[in-house]
């Protein structure tokens, strides 16, 4: 999953006056490619100006079943399949079983999405 705070080129303009940082640094900032105290700083006055955060998710077909399983399939035939009583996420390719994770949180099936899509 990738972040980034949409924001106008005027205020974009204004942050880099007020920060007296360079357009790159700005955009790595807003992008959350940079993490030090300038970097959050970008990011709060972006929100203080009305910027919004939208995260880019890899497309999967997502159903939820009557057992308790959440099943994502995605186009390249990765599979994940995350028992939602155990909270254990099994990624599967093809058919066969790649990996299996134990107690994942939101961020971790994040991350396990990520791997699946980029399995070839």
């Amino acid at each position: 999953m990738e972040r980034q705070i949409k924001i106008g080129a005027d205020i974009k303009r204004a942050i880099k006056e007020e920060t007296k940082l360079s357009d790159a640094a700005v955009s790595y900032a807003l992008a959350f490619q940079r993490h030090g105290v300038e970097s959050q700083r970008v990011r709060e006055l972006a929100l203080r100006y009305g910027g919004q955060v939208y995260c880019t998710l890899p497309e999967c077909e997502t159903i939820h079943d009557a057992d308790g399983k959440m099943i994502q399939t995605f186009r390249n035939g990765a599979v994940i399949i995350v028992d939602k009583a155990t909270s254990e996420v099994a990624l599967e390719y093809k058919g066969k079983l790649v990996a299996t994770y134990h107690d994942v949180t939101l961020q971790m099936l994040s991350l396990i999405q990520a791997t699946a899509e980029e399995l070839k």
